[in-house]
């Protein structure tokens, strides 16, 4: 047998997966079973590779993804080493003016892993949020 239980109202108890980057579909099914006794949502975010779309988006550039160091929502899963990532990220051109702010040798080592995680103040200083977010979060 698989080992999933089946729910008893909801059998398999599917739901559909979506991007952890960009909200939409990627085309993955989960069968959460017993789920805790609760239906299962109709979308969740099942892994936190990128679609084929955020994938291509990622890779014009240096992926800079807000992280906090500590789970400050229970959906938020630790990303890697501590991090734990909350939602917002964008990509900065690895030619950009940018890259002259941060010191050696932190800036080799981003350039060449193509990801850099900052806290969410740092995310917010240098510009990174749009200004409508800005105005909510005030």
């Amino acid at each position: 047998m698989s080992g999933i239980t089946l729910h008893p109202k909801y059998g398999l108890n599917p739901t559909m997966g979506v991007c952890f980057w960009c909200g939409e579909e990627d085309g993955t099914i989960g069968l959460l079973g017993r789920n805790k006794g609760r239906e299962a949502a109709r979308k969740s975010i099942l892994s936190l590779q990128p679609c084929k779309k955020c994938a291509d988006n990622m890779a014009l550039g240096i992926t800079v993804v807000e992280c906090t160091t500590y789970q400050r929502d229970p959906w938020q899963v630790e990303f890697q080493h501590g991090a734990y990532p909350t939602g917002r990220w964008c990509v900065v051109k690895r030619d950009a003016e940018f890259w002259g702010c941060i010191n050696e040798p932190m800036r080799s080592i981003v350039l060449k892993k193509g990801k850099m995680f900052l806290e969410p103040e740092m995310y917010e200083q240098f510009g990174f949020a749009p200004a409508a977010e800005k105005k909510e979060q005030a």
